[in-house]
């Protein structure tokens, strides 16, 4: 929040004064004042947290416009996700005097969407309650789901129960935000376990590419995640040999990210070992380049002797 302006309320929302707001709109003092920000007394009251829910109810009654945008074009509704008690009881009042369920931000973020991205769920379940559109997108072609998984900050589990509660109420699986990224791609890219394995669930496709034609599988090899590149190979085992637009395939990825586990398990669902990419190498080839191995195989012996019995296998029929 920003610098008061000579203020009377804003300073007093703050620190959560409710006598002292009160004794001031008794006063006549302006119920829409702002910072500089353009945050009135009710965003600043909103994320406060030593003001309860009788304190939002006096600056309601005393005529504070619910959805009035600050700067940002972020309405009270928007701000709920910063206060640290009592989400629920606020969100719920808000909406109860008329709040814009799906109010945009000037970067077309609705309340849903800072939901989301604060993983706060007692928000979002009262947001879905009040039929919160959940696929809606912001200015970087996201929806909320989209914020929710972009990212490794959260509890997979709060991450699965918010997931759980936008698919109840329609929240598009398949969608691509201007990235090319898929929500599975996210949940994969980040390591939601839990996460990946509802979407699969719900119909999300494993086989969908990026714009830069990586697969989920790809991510899930590059962010070292064994347990997400295990489901996704239980849900859909042939695919561990398709490449992305640079030739990579799901083993080349294990190799730049030095993911010996990953690797193994690609070389137990029958991963090509002697795949090129489009700058012809294989991926023992690129995790020498990287430096995580020898000749020898040190950063991976099994795919390094899956390579020695295949040069051995072409020779022997030459």
């Amino acid at each position: 929040m920003g610098t008061e302006r000579k203020m009377v309320l804003i300073p007093l929302c703050r620190k959560g004064d409710r006598a002292g707001i009160e004794k001031h709109l008794r006063a006549g003092a302006d119920i829409q004042e702002t910072d500089v920000e353009g945050n009135t007394p009710l965003h600043v009251a909103v994320e406060a947290p030593r003001n309860e829910t009788a304190t939002l109810q006096c600056l309601i009654e005393h005529g504070a416009c619910i959805d009035e945008p600050n700067d940002l074009g972020a309405t009270p509704l928007h701000y709920v996700v910063l206060r640290k008690t009592n989400q629920r009881g606020v969100a719920k009042l808000l909406l109860e005097h008329g709040a814009e369920v799906d109010a945009r931000t000037l970067t077309g973020k609705t309340p849903l969407h800072f939901a989301c991205e604060y993983h706060a769920h007692e928000v979002v379940e009262v947001l879905c309650l009040y039929k919160a559109d959940t696929n809606l997108l912001d200015s970087t072609g996201s929806a909320p789901v989209h914020k929710l998984l972009d990212g490794r900050e959260g509890r997979d589990t709060v991450k699965n129960q918010i997931l759980d509660s936008l698919l109840r109420i329609g929240s598009e699986v398949q969608f691509a935000n201007m990235s090319g990224f898929q929500p599975l791609h996210l949940a994969s890219r980040w390591g939601h376990t839990r996460c990946v394995r509802c979407l699969l669930e719900h119909g999300a496709n494993p086989t969908s590419p990026t714009h830069a034609g990586q697969l989920a599988l790809h991510l899930a090899c590059q962010s070292r995640n064994p347990q997400v590149v295990q489901l996704i190979l239980e849900w859909c085992p042939f695919q561990g040999d398709e490449a992305d637009s640079e030739g990579n395939t799901a083993l080349h990825h294990c190799a730049m990210s030095g993911s010996l586990d990953c690797a193994s398990l690609l070389l137990k669902s029958g991963a090509d070992t002697t795949i090129k990419n489009s700058q012809k190498k294989t991926a023992l080839e690129l995790a020498r380049q990287r430096g995580s191995t020898d000749l020898n195989g040190t950063f991976c012996p099994e795919l390094a002797g899956a390579i020695e019995d295949g040069k051995r296998s072409r020779c022997i029929q030459s």
